[in-house]
């Protein structure tokens, strides 16, 4: 019976434009069904191959049902354990790392979606949480080529924030589940082990607490305050500092590129120079339309 429910995660092919709302209908059906299940560590291996169908799934509801899915079937398992040599090979199969870097993968493609359920990111912060917390609990964080390590995983989600704050300020849902995925690893995982990673996520959280300002403001000032009362002052403090000291780094190397590019190729570097003054422009606009829109509400 559980074969005849995963069975029906097929994207069929050949199918006319007028069954598509059936086949939806049928997929989102199958995967409730298997979220009903008490035990979902019966299921047969090839429900984590159907994921990937399921979590790219062209209506957003079977991806949030897939995205549940996921979260049911890895909170079944305990996180510390699973890449460890006693367990491998009983969760994910004989390459559980390389199902791991699968798994996050598929992640981060929902993230960069426009269009994405208040529920489905929930849930996404949710299986990330799990998923980053596994790769800190590993023996050994050396990945085959190609796959991601936990810094390459930690970076990205990162820029995630970054990108959004500075191209698209008046949309705050990747920054939101950035924010929420930072409180609740620091909440997951012991400092110690957090310890070469916390100047990188701390930086999401400060930037918005300094730049920003309504909902995303004052849910970076709860994690930041949160992050102090777990990681203790002192930790927080360090790692502060050596997250300003690694911005300033970078916009140091920056200017420098930037000058020298002037140098080597002034025709491209002054068009360079009107696109980002451009953006600046669009930028002040945002912000402006944002604070007359909160000074309208406070009247």
């Amino acid at each position: 019976q559980l074969v005849v429910v995963v069975n029906t995660f097929s994207v069929w092919e050949g199918e006319e434009d007028n069954a598509t709302s059936t086949r939806d209908q049928i997929v989102y059906a199958g995967v409730l069904t298997l979220l009903k299940l008490n035990n979902l560590s019966a299921l047969p291996a090839s429900v984590y191959d159907r994921l990937q169908e399921l979590m790219s799934y062209p209506h957003q509801w079977v991806r949030l049902a897939g995205s549940q899915l996921l979260g049911h079937l890895l909170s079944a398992h305990d996180c510390k354990t699973v890449l460890s040599a006693a367990t491998s090979g009983q969760v994910f199969g004989d390459n559980p790392r390389h199902k791991i870097d699968e798994l996050i993968k598929l992640c981060l493609l929902q993230i960069r979606s426009s269009n994405i359920l208040p529920e489905h990111a929930l849930q996404i912060v949710k299986n990330v949480v799990w998923l980053t917390s596994a790769l800190l609990f590993a023996p050994e964080d050396k990945p085959e080529e190609g796959m991601w390590s936990t810094r390459d995983l930690i970076h990205r989600l990162v820029v995630f924030a970054s990108v959004e704050s500075s191209q698209d300020p008046t949309n705050s849902l990747k920054r939101g589940i950035i924010l929420k995925w930072v409180g609740a690893l620091v909440n997951t995982v012991d400092k110690e082990q957090l310890a070469p990673h916390l100047p990188a996520l701390v930086a999401p959280v400060h930037r918005e607490v300094k730049n920003s300002s309504g909902p995303v403001c004052e849910m970076a000032t709860e994690v930041m305050s949160f992050l102090r009362d777990k990681l203790g002052n002192e930790t927080l403090s360090q790692a502060l500092v050596t997250s300003d000291k690694a911005r300033s780094e970078i916009k140091r190397k920056r200017k420098r590129e930037t000058a020298l590019a002037a140098i080597a190729n002034p025709e491209s570097h002054a068009k360079r120079k009107v696109k980002v003054n451009l953006a600046k422009r669009e930028k002040r606009k945002e912000k402006y339309k944002m604070l007359k829109a909160k000074q309208f509400k406070s009247h």
